[in-house]
């Protein structure tokens, strides 16, 4: 399984953090002996099979449960989360974490305070697939897509009824013939095979050498673009690195982007992921799945069972990931 980094949003509260504070303690190792206070990665783990609401969405740093997402945003957010773990993506994001030690804190066991970055549930995963072949270029500054307008009776129908949403764009070289006949490259944007518009001169130019490099070695440039739009028009935005921004890590690696996605579902054959915290003392068993979901799974589960844990191994869950 791989990470999916969900958008920057809004930063909401983690609750329960003062019932974690062992845990929180575990997750900093040596740093939770003094004062502590960083932005760090966390995963967001939904626990279908959590004895107290199946909609409960784990905060976990470096295996460590330090909270939980709150319930009223839990509700919207939980599907989203689970589609990408039946799609094998380990949901990822940022906490703002914040402790004190006992012995510079008047609370029992210590301070300790968290928060995570939130996008919009309709926001968090791209409406389609990306292409076969393709690498996501790393994210950057938002650049416009431009001549959105001429391509208005195809981007309708991506158009959300909430009037925006994220989706997989790619960019191609081309030529375009000016009005003076003369011939320069120019940047195209596709949406599933089809073109929706095109990047200005200026902003194609500080592409050109990505693409090039990507159309030598054979892979499609895919970027995470934005639509929004109502029934009378739509734009098209994009958040890339340009070519002087690019690391070489990127270029040697030159990732995939993620995806594709299983179809959403009223539900999903989710493993077991619940575990109590470490001060309860005669914690509810965590309720394992029916073993005919696991045999049915075609395999998924399977993986799932084994990098998230269940049955004697849910204290292990997602362990390594972070």
């Amino acid at each position: 399984m791989q990470e999916y980094a969900l958008g920057r949003g809004t930063y909401v509260e983690v609750a329960g953090v003062q019932h974690y504070k062992r845990e929180v303690q575990q997750a900093l190792g040596a740093k939770a002996q003094s004062h502590f206070s960083e932005d760090l990665k966390c995963q967001l783990i939904p626990e279908v099979d959590n004895p107290y609401d199946r909609n409960a969405i784990s905060v976990r740093v470096r295996n460590a449960i330090i909270g939980y997402i709150p319930a009223e945003v839990a509700e919207a957010l939980s599907p989203v989360l689970q589609r990408l773990i039946v799609s094998r993506y380990i949901p990822t994001t940022e906490c703002r974490l914040s402790w004190l030690p006992p012995n510079e804190s008047p609370d029992s066991g210590g301070y300790v305070r968290a928060a995570v970055t939130l996008p919009e549930p309709h926001l968090l995963l791209p409406i389609n697939d990306p292409p076969a072949n393709s690498t996501l270029l790393p994210p950057g500054r938002s650049a416009q897509v431009v001549g959105e307008e001429d391509h208005f009776d195809l981007l309708f129908d991506y158009v959300p009824k909430e009037g925006e949403a994220q989706l997989y764009l790619e960019l191609r070289l081309g030529t375009k013939v000016l009005k003076n006949g003369t011939q320069r490259s120019s940047v195209y944007v596709y949406l599933n095979g089809e073109q929706v518009g095109e990047l200005s001169a200026a902003t194609g130019k500080k592409f050109e050498p990505t693409l090039q490099h990507l159309d030598d070695v054979g892979k499609r440039a895919v970027v995470l673009g934005t639509i929004k739009g109502s029934a009378l028009s739509a734009s098209l935005t994009f958040k890339a690195a340009k070519s002087d921004e690019v690391e070489d890590d990127w270029v040697r690696a030159l990732p995939p982007a993620p995806g594709p996605f299983v179809p959403e579902a009223l539900s999903y054959n989710m493993p077991a992921t619940y575990r109590p915290p470490l001060s309860v003392s005669n914690p509810l068993p965590a309720k394992a799945p029916a073993k005919p979901a696991v045999e049915k799974s075609g395999g998924c589960v399977m993986v799932l069972v084994a990098i998230l844990g269940i049955a004697g191994a849910v204290g292990s869950a997602v362990s390594g990931i972070v």
